[in-house]
């Protein structure tokens, strides 16, 4: 249960960052709902969890857009596993640790991305506007984080009590 949930978490997080938030830049940069969603429960649920949630979204993303299968994946599992193990031993109920979180795993994912493209042969330009484009995306994904970090917090409580009840009635 607690799977299929968290897959309908990101392919709903995807249908919004391609339709929703497409139509609604801050200074040419977009939010990225995906990065939000898997450093969150990376925070949440801790580094494994993070990993491999990170993983299937980046997988599930890689498969929507088609480019470069599995690096998202590699990159949103480490993501992932980096917010849930470097936030361990900080007090989660505080509104700075997922928003800081969220920027900085906006940023490496991002940067990580582009990175990888240039491994597989892609031309990317490096330049300030690259730059300055993940700034601000990092900086609109934290703003997201501080609106849906206690609902998102509350709804992973919620599944994974109802997550345990359905594997002890089996």
């Amino acid at each position: 249960m607690k799977i299929t949930a968290m897959v309908l978490f990101f392919l709903l997080a995807m249908l919004l960052q391609t339709t929703v938030f497409s139509a609604l830049p801050i200074l040419g940069s977009y939010p990225d709902l995906v990065t939000v969603l898997v450093v969150n429960l990376g925070i949440l649920n801790g580094r494994l969890e993070g990993a491999w949630l990170g993983f299937v979204a980046g997988l599930l993303r890689d498969l929507l857009v088609g480019r470069f299968v599995g690096l998202n994946a590699v990159v949103l599992a480490l993501v992932g596993f980096t917010a849930g193990a470097a936030t361990r031993p900080l007090y989660r109920d505080n509104y700075v640790v997922p928003c800081f979180f969220t920027v900085l795993g906006t940023w490496l994912g991002r940067s990580l991305v582009l990175v990888g493209m240039v491994l597989f042969g892609k031309a990317v330009p490096w330049n300030l506007q690259i730059v300055r484009f993940i700034g601000i995306s990092g900086l609109y994904s934290a703003m997201i984080t501080l609106i849906i970090y206690r609902w998102l917090a509350r709804l992973n409580e919620h599944i994974i009590y109802w997550d345990e009840v359905v594997r002890r009635t089996r």
